[in-house]
């Protein structure tokens, strides 16, 4: 077994892969077979709290998808960032996380000055919570507690709701990163949920063209911003009414990948046809440069894209970044490692 801290340093910005499912037969959402029941607005309440969660602490939301029994999330965790909160900061993103009271729609209400000043005059404690807002276990731990305990309360049964902790793989470099994006946002199709990407509801991509499609129009109105809580894709400086790190909205507004949105979601959508026709076609030519630049090796995109999972446990990365990072941990390797050779860093342009 690989222990946690051999792979999770929250010390140092890194991207990780972390999935977690439910453990009982009841699902998560979707439809129960077993009691006939239909839990669809639970994947609303976890995208309610992933969307808090991540205007409260210092982790930045890549990407999701919420299924019927598990979900998926691509983390970049900020410990750069966290000095710069203030105390009073601090103070208030915890107590929106972990409210003293709450308005009649059951929303936590904002805390007040004697509310924060319990907090702020005790340093030992601001550190505390400083040092919890900026960790993913933290983060996770939110998410799936408040979920397990709204869910449990609504079928009147107590005990665990998941599995596990959660699982969690490091991605360490870009090509490991923008081939984990497109497997989590292509979830729902490659389980047949949805058909395509726009019509794939709560997953990061879904918003993603939401928004897209709202700002194309000119439109600043709700839709423009339902990605606003997700680290942006783009190549360039983003403009004023995009930049949402500022509004409290997301840890930062630093991009996910070095391409456009525009690039990503023509990359994934291509893919999601591919993944539904069950057959690897040819890279088109206007996106194999994104693949070629990245050192991915074309001929495996769809098996990578389609067993992610499988094929890198815990680690995923150019076969050199890993090999160095399993000696940072006194290890002599991590699976997969064959992999990312085969797959990552890669100049094959089949």
């Amino acid at each position: 077994m690989i222990a946690r801290k051999e792979i999770y340093d929250v010390d140092e910005v890194g991207l990780y892969h972390c999935y977690s499912r439910c453990v009982r037969r009841a699902y998560l959402c979707g439809n129960d077979a077993l009691t006939g029941k239909n839990y669809d607005h639970r994947k609303q309440w976890i995208e309610e709290l992933l969307e808090l969660a991540a205007a409260c602490h210092i982790v930045d939301v890549l990407a999701f998808s919420v299924l019927d029994n598990h979900f998926h999330l691509v983390l970049r965790n900020r410990p750069d960032l966290k000095r710069k909160l203030t105390p009073v900061a601090v103070a208030r993103r915890w107590l929106l996380l972990h409210p003293k009271r709450r308005d009649d729609q059951g929303r936590a209400c904002e805390p007040t000055r004697k509310e924060l000043r319990e907090i702020t005059q005790d340093k030992k404690r601001v550190a505390e919570l400083r040092r919890r807002l900026a960790n993913i276990s933290w983060f996770v731990g939110y998410v799936k507690e408040r979920l397990a305990r709204r869910a449990n309360a609504e079928d009147q049964v107590t005990g665990t709701f998941f599995e596990k902790r959660f699982e969690m793989r490091r991605l360490l470099s870009e090509n490991a990163v923008l081939a984990c994006l497109i497997y989590v946002d292509l979830n729902p199709i490659r389980a047949g949920i949805a058909k395509t990407p726009e019509t794939s509801m709560h997953t990061s991509v879904y918003r993603r063209i939401k928004s897209l499609t709202a700002r194309r129009r000119g439109k600043r109105s709700k839709d423009a911003q339902l990605d606003r809580w997700l680290s942006p894709v783009h190549d360039r400086e983003l403009p004023a009414y995009q930049r949402f790190a500022e509004r409290g909205c997301r840890a930062s507004d630093d991009p996910v990948l070095s391409m456009t949105l525009e690039q990503y979601l023509d990359l994934l959508d291509w893919s999601g046809r591919q993944v539904k026709l069950g057959k690897a076609g040819k890279i088109p030519d206007h996106l194999a440069p994104i693949l070629e630049r990245l050192g991915i090796a074309t001929s495996r995109w769809l098996d990578v894209i389609t067993n992610f999972a499988d094929l890198f446990r815990r680690v995923a990365g150019e076969a050199s970044d890993v090999q160095r990072h399993a000696e940072d941990h006194q290890k002599q390797w991590f699976h997969g490692l064959e992999n990312c050779r085969q797959i990552f860093g890669s100049a094959e342009t089949a």
